[in-house]
């Protein structure tokens, strides 16, 4: 039986310092962060959309939180969120971050007659549900008058990079596709211009 107690030992010593080191891999803090009233690419590639953020009001913002638990976003709306943040640093591809909202600080819907810029860089990230709506990545609804949306139709089906102004309507209902600012098939240096600004 005393032949045992040792390894045993080991074992548990161990991974006690497996825990620990993993544990040191996490970094969990509270911070404030800042939503915009809509959304944008998360990626180049992928049609999927994030909410635009900052952390202070002194920066740009940017894309890149996908989702934050408990968060119910409206399209229209600018946030303060309290939230409670896990890094961990053990994710091959780089850190992982998770939000989890404790609250809501501010919420405050933008003017009606507030116009937004939002770049399409690839063919797939609209498609399209009857004569005169789209969705856009599968999550927000968009409509359009005949003109643009027969503009949107031709577009779409050459694959072109789009760069499209939206304006709000009431809240729940599908945003108003108000103008398409420039198109421009893929090798272009338009292309460039659209990645930049997918990128801010």
């Amino acid at each position: 039986m005393k032949k045992f107690v040792c390894p045993l030992c080991c074992y548990f010593l161990l991974s006690g310092c497996d825990s620990s080191d993993n544990e040191s891999d996490i970094d969990e803090y509270d911070n404030t962060i800042y939503i915009d009233h809509f959304k944008s690419m998360c990626d180049i590639a992928i049609p999927v959309l994030c909410y635009r953020f900052h952390d202070s009001v002194e920066t740009e913002w940017r894309p890149g939180i996908d989702y934050i638990k408990h968060f119910d976003y409206e399209w229209g709306y600018r946030y303060r969120l309290f939230v409670h943040v896990k890094e961990d640093t053990r994710d091959v591809d780089g850190v992982h971050i998770q939000y989890e909202l404790l609250e809501v600080v501010e919420k405050r819907r933008v003017e009606s007659s507030t116009l937004f810029d939002f770049a399409i860089p690839l063919h797939g990230h609209v498609s399209k549900s009857d004569d005169q709506s789209y969705s856009l990545s599968g999550e927000k609804e968009i409509v359009c008058s005949p003109e643009h949306c027969a503009a949107l139709d031709v577009l779409m089906s050459q694959q072109m990079y789009l760069l499209l102004e939206f304006t709000h309507q009431e809240d729940g209902e599908p945003l108003l596709l108000t103008q398409i600012k420039c198109s421009a098939p893929r090798n272009s240096l338009i292309q460039t211009v659209i990645n930049r600004f997918v990128e801010t």
